[in-house]
């Protein structure tokens, strides 16, 4: 029995040894899994189950107090999940473990990060000397920066466009939180000097505890924008773009697009031609960016827009009849989303168009008078196949889930577990 015991032990071992040679496969946390009921239900054992298949595992998210930028947790009740790294690093010694700042979840005093950046010197000291100081406590290998920048407008009529371009070239506001609090207005080559400034601080701090330091470029923002690309690349250990979210009913109610197109889209009015994961990825390679240290985001949810009379016509992009946010479902709880198991569950019953370059979709129109309609766009196995074959054909780092909650945890769809996971495993092996 303990023969056995032993040799298990030894295949999981040189398992995770086979990927982490090839390609990184990036397994982001939402820790506040933890508290949902149910099926949505995110235990540790289902963390264990997954990290198997993880080179990196990325625990989101921790937040910036905004009285002294000290990073924070985002929540009290993550503690315990920190609390079990220490164990999980001595169980599965070939993953690495970050934790993650920002991510879109700090929703208090969202312009705190902008005034980070432009703080003095004393208080960016305050802030890294807490990331050390955080990072040790629990023991993590490093920090991934899902920094908070206001996301680019989308576009909802044929000059948009030309206006979001335009504004942006002279100025980048600093002003994100709803109550519309004055601060000043700073030049793009200034924030992203001061950007490049935090980095290059923090990874300096860091490197004698030899901790890594990531970036998570989060859906939608502008890059050009933020980032000195050929600078920061020599701070950081890789980057991974949140390559999705295109299109979503929050940023766009009234209309619907695909999710997270491969290569760009044929022209329309409705279509910024930079929105699609190959024109982000192009973008960094042309600045300087190391193919190597660069990785593509996998959303693991679909998004879910509502409408009560039928579609005047059911091609992307889609403007007729819809309504916004798609009521929330069991297990997200939240509208507009929707989990891998419940898409692959709903559109096996709806109207479906699905090609792996473009990306999928499937509705059901409103069967009686008052009922409502749903719309889904979402990844399946085949679209993150061959985005894991463009992966490799050009030579990026690895893939990133985001995230590991919102695959088939339980195998309710198919019987399989995480099959978007294995899937990117699979595939880059």
């Amino acid at each position: 029995m303990k023969l056995l015991i032993v040799l298990g032990a030894v295949l999981l071992a040189l398992n995770q040894l086979v990927v982490a040679k090839t390609h990184n496969v990036i397994c982001y946390y939402d820790t506040s899994s933890i508290m949902r009921i149910g099926a949505a239900n995110f235990t540790s054992k289902d963390l264990e189950t997954s990290l198997q298949l993880c080179t990196h595992v990325v625990y989101g998210y921790a937040a910036i107090r905004r009285s002294t930028y000290e990073i924070v947790p985002g929540d009290k009740r993550q503690l315990p999940l920190f609390q079990q790294v220490n164990v999980l690093k001595k169980r599965y010694p070939n993953v690495k473990f970050l934790l993650s700042m920002g991510g879109n979840a700090d929703k208090r005093n969202p312009h705190k990060y902008m005034e980070l950046l432009e703080s003095n010197r004393d208080q960016k000291r305050g802030f890294i000397n807490s990331v050390l100081g955080f990072l040790r406590n629990y023991q993590f290998d490093g920090l991934d920066l899902a920094y908070q920048f206001p996301e680019e407008k989308p576009i909802l009529d044929e000059s948009l466009l030309k206006r979001v371009f335009s504004a942006a070239k002279e100025k980048v506001s600093s002003n994100l939180d709803k109550n519309k609090v004055p601060t000043k207005v700073v030049s793009v080559a200034e924030r992203r000097m001061q950007l490049t400034q935090l980095i290059g601080d923090l990874k300096q701090a860091m490197r004698g505890s030899n901790l890594l330091l990531s970036l998570t470029v989060l859906p939608n923002v502008n890059s050009s924008l933020y980032f000195n690309v050929p600078v920061i690349m020599g701070n950081l250990d890789f980057v991974t773009l949140a390559t999705f979210d295109y299109s979503t009913p929050q940023r766009t109610p009234k209309q619907a697009d695909y999710l997270a197109p491969l290569q760009a889209l044929p022209p329309n009015k409705l279509r910024n031609p930079q929105a699609n994961v190959d024109a982000q990825i192009r973008y960094w390679l042309g600045q300087g960016a190391s193919s190597a240290q660069l990785n593509m985001g996998i959303a693991g949810h679909g998004r879910t827009w509502q409408f009560k009379k039928l579609l005047k016509s059911d091609k992307m992009p889609i403007r007729s009849s819809l309504d916004g946010p798609a009521a929330a479902d069991a297990n997200v709880r939240k509208t507009g989303i929707m989990a891998w198991p419940d898409v692959c569950t709903k559109v096996k019953q709806m109207t479906k168009y699905e090609d792996k370059i473009s990306g999928n979709y499937a509705y059901n129109a409103p069967q009686v008078k008052g009922s409502t309609g749903l719309l889904i766009t979402y990844e399946n196995v085949a679209s993150i196949a061959e985005k894991a074959s463009y992966v490799k054909s050009h030579k990026l780092g690895g893939m990133a889930l985001f995230d590991l909650s919102l695959d088939d945890v339980h195998g309710v769809c198919s019987g399989e577990k995480f099959p978007l996971l294995k899937t990117i495993r699979n595939k880059l092996i």
